[in-house]
């Protein structure tokens, strides 16, 4: 049975805050108004108004001694009387059941009796049993539900009755609708799946709830090999198709913390549909999984290279402080305004003692390509030696490009068909325009000195790539979860469409585009007239600015309403 505490069934709080009686619990002048042409005594007035602000809580009258007394106290405040602490009602009178129908009728709310509204009822909770799996969501839907179809709230022991029949005969319907597309072969298979093979003594259905451990490369293998074997499985997403992706969830979930021996005592519909709904959910897993281990290998492949090139830079601030040095030297040569050809000898003697500027060249060089902060050359060392993986990996996940851009994706497939080269420089001709101009000079050179591109820093760029846009969303994997298409998660157009009057109605918009523009411009209109209207009162509290904005000052309260502070006392 569905727990109370974890439903949205409405209930007091277990402390009731000022600003929760303020929000909740405060009448307003109509509501008083109406409590006194109703009521003829102090008493009966205030015990009106709160089963009424208490019903517009709950959704339901709730008993007169579950009222807490903080709202008794609270109401009899706003009505300016002493407070009763609780309300009563005469015993075997027809009080309490007028005021129920009195706030009925002001809010309109039709009481649950009757086949009617339990037929509306059953409805509710019949089409929420198509999409969520939990008893706990079904009542929280059924809750909703009857609450815009203007009923009164029923019992709690109620709802659970009828979300848990609903929902287990959907299950049942759901479990036949994918029983009934399994052949006598498959149906065969599944079961041979929960049979324990000699000597090993272990099933299949348990090789099948294996799932990824820590990334390493002992156990990508692994992964790899039970992605392979999963894959080799027949195929169950045919077998699946139309059962919402929740619903599966929850199958495979249940199925997992099952053993064989436990999944055999199932009617074979539930099983059948719960083992295949294992195999896809772990297929998918398997892909996530072997996706974080991709984004991650690229992330410590760019992390040793940024290490690496800090090692670099330290070693030649040493080589800086050289010829800084040096250049010193120069200057004090300089500053001896000897004829050009003293000091231009003595200069080159300074700068090459044995005739030779190569060393020199080299140290300025070195200093140029290293002194930024770009590490991409240094990236193929550390690549190297996790290229098989990253290749493997690759293989093995189907990368698709979200947006139309499909220069990436292309650029992975010329690196794929290149794996087994061993030119540095290959003649295939890409479109770079993905990258930034730092790859381009690592990547391309000019035509006249050979095959354009370099194999290598192509294949770094088009993995560092891939990392990148799989955390962005930018490139999804088939069949994955984690990195799936966000798109395909998207209602249809169509039926958007077809759900909009019934939005636009319930949050109370136009549904068409000229009436949502009118209602805004109405909207705003009215607004700017409030405030003008009110401006001349409240032009204390606003000051304008010589750039024509308006600030607000920070006030205080002019006068505490006695509600306020009757709580505290």
């Amino acid at each position: 049975m569905a727990s109370l505490e974890r439903t949205a069934y409405p209930r007091f709080p277990r402390t009731m805050t000022l600003k929760d009686l303020q929000t909740s619990f405060t009448p307003t002048p109509e509501e008083i108004t109406w409590a006194r042409d109703f009521a003829r005594s102090a008493d009966r007035r205030l015990a009106l108004l709160v089963q009424l602000k208490c019903f517009q809580y709950l959704n339901y009258f709730c008993a007169v001694e579950q009222i807490p007394t903080e709202v008794i106290d609270h109401l009899a405040a706003c009505l300016a009387m002493p407070s009763p602490s609780r309300i009563t009602y005469p015993q075997a009178h027809r009080s309490l059941y007028h005021h129920h129908e009195a706030i009925r009728k002001l809010l309109g709310v039709t009481p649950y009796l009757g086949i009617e509204a339990r037929r509306e009822a059953t409805q509710i909770a019949l089409t929420a049993s198509q999409v969520v799996d939990t008893r706990t969501d079904v009542i929280n839907i059924l809750i909703e539900g009857l609450i815009e179809r203007g009923y009164e709230l029923p019992s709690f022991s109620t709802l659970v009755t009828i979300a848990e029949q609903v929902h287990e005969a959907a299950q049942q319907e759901l479990h036949i609708r994918i029983a009934q597309r399994l052949t006598a072969k498959q149906r065969e298979w599944l079961d041979q799946l929960l049979v324990g093979e000699l000597p090993a003594r272990q099933t299949l259905y348990n090789q099948i709830k294996r799932s990824a451990k820590k990334v390493s490369r002992k156990h990508l293998d692994m992964l790899l090999a039970q992605l392979r074997w999963l894959e080799s499985l027949p195929d169950c997403d045919a077998l699946l198709e139309g059962v919402p992706v929740t619903k599966l969830k929850h199958m495979a979930d249940a199925a997992a913390v099952l053993d064989a021996g436990e999944l055999k005592d199932f009617r074979p519909a539930k099983r059948h549909a719960m083992v295949l709904s294992l195999i896809r959910q772990m297929r998918i897993r398997a892909r996530d999984d072997i996706a974080e281990m991709f984004i991650r290998r690229i992330s410590v492949i760019h992390e040793s290279a940024r290490e690496e090139l800090q090692v670099i830079q330290s070693r030649q601030r040493e080589m800086s402080e050289e010829l800084v040095a040096t250049l010193d030297q120069v200057l004090e040569i300089l500053a001896e305004k000897l004829d050009d050809a003293t000091t231009g000898q003595r200069v080159r003697e300074l700068l090459a003692p044995h005739g030779d500027l190569e060393r020199l060249q080299q140290d300025c060089a070195a200093i140029r390509v290293w002194s930024g902060g770009n590490h991409l050359a240094l990236l193929w060392k550390p690549f190297s030696s996790h290229r098989a993986a990253m290749f493997r990996m690759a293989t093995e996940l189907r990368f698709e490009a979200v947006t139309q851009d499909q220069r990436l994706i292309r650029a992975l497939g010329i690196v794929l068909a290149n794996e087994n080269r061993k030119a540095e420089w290959i003649a295939d001709d890409l479109d770079l325009g993905f990258v930034s101009e730092r790859w381009r000079k690592l990547i391309r050179r000019s035509h006249g000195l050979g095959n354009p591109t370099n194999r290598r820093m192509l294949e770094v760029c088009v993995f560092s790539h891939l990392s990148g846009d799989l955390r962005s969303g930018d490139v999804c994997i088939d069949r994955s979860e984690a990195f799936a298409d966000y798109r395909k998660q998207l209602l249809p157009w169509e039926e958007c469409q077809a759900l909009l009057p019934t939005y636009c109605e319930r949050v109370g918009l136009p549904a068409s585009a000229d009436g949502l523009v009118d209602a805004l411009k109405q909207l705003l209109g009215d607004t700017a007239s409030q405030v003008d209207k009110n401006f001349p009162e409240l032009q204390g509290d606003v000051s304008i600015g010589p750039n024509g904005e308006p600030s607000l000052r920070r006030v205080t309260a002019r006068e505490v309403p006695a509600s306020a502070v009757a709580p505290l006392q």
